[in-house]
């Protein structure tokens, strides 16, 4: 870090690494989306969206039980799950549908990209309930009362905000027009894109807070938990 208080993005990285939180993005939203795709290509789906939702239900108890707090992950993947099923189904029960079918997706995308942005009308925005509660709540009592600590997570809710309408719009186009790159899209689109966004998230304040010359502790290579 030099003396203006910018650091490399390699350094910005291993600073922001260990501050995602994994075990709910791992097991929470990875194991079971990775559950359906294995039995998909298994040409088992059914038997992998009942085990992919058995396990998001399951762990989401599991770690409410131990936490006493709610984990959006194992919520995030259920979504998901729901509309990947959903679509499915309604195209199986409903051949002349296909189109309306292929809308559903998008739709669900747009649903959470409005969740997203219309959650910045709130003190909160969202995306603090998919971070580490006791890292925000120690991040609140260090630079809280600045006006740059929310602006930072007003500016990443909207970040996800948006790129779910920009995501809404290239799924709805590869499904209509039935592209072959469908379904590998739609692979990135689901955890490795989250885990982007939210390496992002965590990577965002740590450069926004130092550009604006709050004291962090990024170039003392500690987190802001410490």
């Amino acid at each position: 870090m030099n003396a203006k208080g910018s650091f490399s993005p390699y350094r910005l990285i291993r600073f922001s690494l260990p501050r995602i939180p994994w075990k709910g993005y791992l097991l929470g939203l990875f194991v079971p989306l990775n559950i359906l795709l294995i039995f998909k290509l298994l040409n088992t789906a059914v038997t992998g969206t009942y085990l992919a939702l058995g396990w998001c239900i399951l762990f989401f108890l599991a770690d409410y039980v131990v936490t006493r707090q709610i984990c959006v992950f194992p919520l995030i993947a259920l979504f998901m799950i729901a509309t990947q099923t959903t679509a499915s189904m309604y195209a199986g029960y409903h051949h002349g549908s296909a189109l309306a079918a292929s809308l559903v997706p998008g739709i669900d995308d747009l649903v959470v990209a409005l969740l997203f942005l219309g959650s910045l009308v709130r003190r909160a925005p969202l995306i603090l309930f998919l971070l580490d509660k006791e890292s925000v709540d120690r991040l609140t009592a260090k630079y809280g009362k600045s006006p740059y600590f929310m602006l930072a997570w007003r500016q990443i809710t909207a970040v996800w905000g948006v790129w779910y309408i920009v995501q809404s719009v290239i799924v709805t186009y590869l499904r209509v027009t039935s592209s072959p790159a469908e379904r590998a899209v739609d692979f990135l689109l689901g955890w490795p894109t989250i885990f982007l966004l939210l390496l992002f998230s965590v990577a965002y304040p740590a450069w926004y807070w130092t550009k604006k010359g709050l004291v962090t502790e990024v170039g003392k290579e500690r987190g802001p938990e410490a």
